[in-house]
């Protein structure tokens, strides 16, 4: 049974935990942001939360566009890397980004044009309808700037640069997003959170948009 056994291989866990530890930590981050959002818009009031959760719910149906893409990506800018063919990680680490926004501007033209179709899917209540056709416009924007970060982040994993996508979702998430929402949430109600997340996503994706080219 044990005659094949071996050794554990110090060094190559260690590698494993260095690439995948800011990996875990990066999602940790992510979750806490959307998370501590949900928390405010409660704080808000149902109605604002119900709409708060269709939209993040279509958002999110869509954003695994980008979440498959990304994969895509890291893998063969992985190749690219191996090959120390840095032409053409430059040229898929682009690519990618292109062909994610491609793919997801059909839904963003919806969002800002018919938006109560999508949200019929969900709910006719009369109150929830207008506040989430509001938070559609603005999310609008965040679709596009969400796809930017996650090919963003894909590309860079390729190169084994885990830190880097960890070390933005701190800046952008937490010490600038987060307090933003919360300012504007004070000041505009339910708009002003996802202005806030607009802002915070939106450095991400333009951070790790620009890192991966």
């Amino acid at each position: 049974m044990f005659h094949n056994f071996r050794r554990p291989n110090v060094k190559e866990i260690r590698n494993l935990l260095r690439l995948g530890v800011p990996i875990s930590l990066n999602l940790v981050l992510d979750s806490g942001f959307y998370g501590g959002i949900v928390l405010l818009m409660g704080q808000i009031g149902h109605v604002a939360l119900a709409a708060h959760q269709l939209v993040i719910n279509y958002a999110t149906l869509i954003f695994m566009i980008p979440v498959g893409l990304s994969s895509a990506i890291m893998v063969r800018i992985g190749q690219s890397v191996g090959r120390s063919d840095f032409a053409e990680v430059r040229f898929r680490g682009w690519l990618g980004i292109t062909v994610a926004t491609v793919l997801i501007m059909p839904s963003v033209v919806f969002m800002i044009f018919f938006p109560e179709i999508i949200i019929s899917i969900y709910t006719s209540d009369s109150e929830v309808v207008p506040v989430a056709t509001a938070f559609f416009m603005i999310a609008a924007l965040f679709q596009i700037f969400d796809g930017l970060y996650m090919t963003g982040a894909g590309a860079l994993r390729g190169m084994k640069d885990t830190k880097g996508p960890m070390w933005i979702s701190v800046l952008a998430y937490w010490l600038i997003g987060f307090p933003v929402a919360w300012f504007l949430g004070s000041r505009l109600g339910p708009e002003g959170l996802w202005y806030g997340m607009v802002i915070g996503v939106g450095l991400t994706g333009i951070l790790l948009g620009g890192g991966s080219s």
